[in-house]
């Protein structure tokens, strides 16, 4: 079995699930089973998931991780979907680089994904809604991305926070609650 063969079998199994919980989102119940998820792990996945698609667009894909392990209690297929879903805007309105940010702040771990696209403008506020698009929206999409990973965020007592950077482009962050190490 080759690598490229196994990478669509990893990305329609993924896709699957998605189509899945998005079905569950619509009928009101898209938390399966807490556990106790080693973020920092989750990440990893997610760059191996997406450096591929990034390199596809040209465009730089970085993460970066705390030295201590963070751990969240989250349904980890949930949250891995939610924050692909950021990572999948970011990539999509990039102008040349992605990040993945992981830490700890006090009590809450923060997955965070920045990009230096033209950024969310005037729908910041309204972007988490069903069916929002920015008026530059171009390509494929029917507004869905943000809105499933908000629900999917307050579904595992966390939120979504999205902002513009400093210089442009877009933040957006879903925030847990994080777990002792011990």
């Amino acid at each position: 079995q080759s690598e490229t063969a196994a990478a669509i079998r990893a990305e329609l199994g993924f896709m699957e699930g998605l189509t899945q919980n998005f079905e569950a989102l619509l009928e009101g119940d898209a938390q399966g089973e807490l556990e106790l998820v080693e973020l920092d792990a989750l990440v990893e996945r997610l760059q191996h998931r997406f450096a591929p698609l990034a390199a596809d667009r040209g465009l730089a894909f970085d993460v970066a991780l705390p030295d201590e392990p963070i751990l969240a209690a989250a349904d980890a297929i949930a949250l891995e979907r939610a924050i692909g879903n950021l990572i999948h805007n970011a990539l999509r309105w990039a102008s040349g680089n992605v990040v993945l940010l992981l830490w700890r702040e006090g009590e809450e771990a923060r997955l965070e994904v920045r990009d230096d696209g033209p950024g969310l403008g005037e729908v910041t506020t309204t972007a988490v809604e069903r069916g929002v698009r920015s008026p530059d929206a171009r390509g494929e999409g029917w507004g869905l991305g943000l809105a499933i990973a908000e629900a999917f965020a307050r579904r595992l007592g966390g939120r979504l926070e999205l902002s513009a950077g400093p210089e442009g482009g877009t933040h957006a962050a879903i925030v847990l609650p994080a777990s002792s190490t011990t």
